[in-house]
């Protein structure tokens, strides 16, 4: 019985170290996002990026980019219009949402990318591209 037990412990053990991040936690990242960039908190943006964005991009460039996205605006509103998951450096889960943007001045669509590390959706990417009013 002994044989039998410690085998199935021991699986359970492993398999229950990784975590994987439920895909409903993905609008309360991009949400955390957002409030951080209404707020003007891109050091904390920053800090709790994923690390491969960190091996990418000094602090200064990512602060300089969150600048420029808040340069049209801050964020008023915001709906995820699509999304896209798959994987990414071997077996890490990635989520692709892409949102549009209710700004103060300029309406704008925003890709953000986000990574499954061990349960917690971390940010790996952004990008923008404005919509101006005709």
């Amino acid at each position: 019985m002994r044989r039998f037990i410690i085998p199935v412990m021991a699986l359970a053990l492993i398999s229950g170290c990784h975590h994987e991040a439920p895909t409903e936690d993905i609008d309360k990242a991009a949400a955390q996002f957002f409030l951080r960039l209404k707020d003007a908190q891109y050091d904390q943006i920053y800090d709790q990026a994923d690390e491969n964005l960190k091996e990418q991009k000094p602090k200064a460039a990512v602060v300089d980019d969150l600048q420029k996205l808040i340069s049209y605006g801050r964020p008023q509103e915001w709906h995820r219009l699509s999304m896209t998951l798959g994987t990414e450096k071997g077996d890490k889960r990635v989520a692709v949402p892409l949102y549009t943007l209710k700004t103060d001045n300029i309406p704008s669509e925003v890709s953000l990318k986000f990574i499954d590390d061990d349960g917690e959706w971390r940010l790996l990417a952004f990008a923008v591209t404005p919509h101006p009013r005709s």
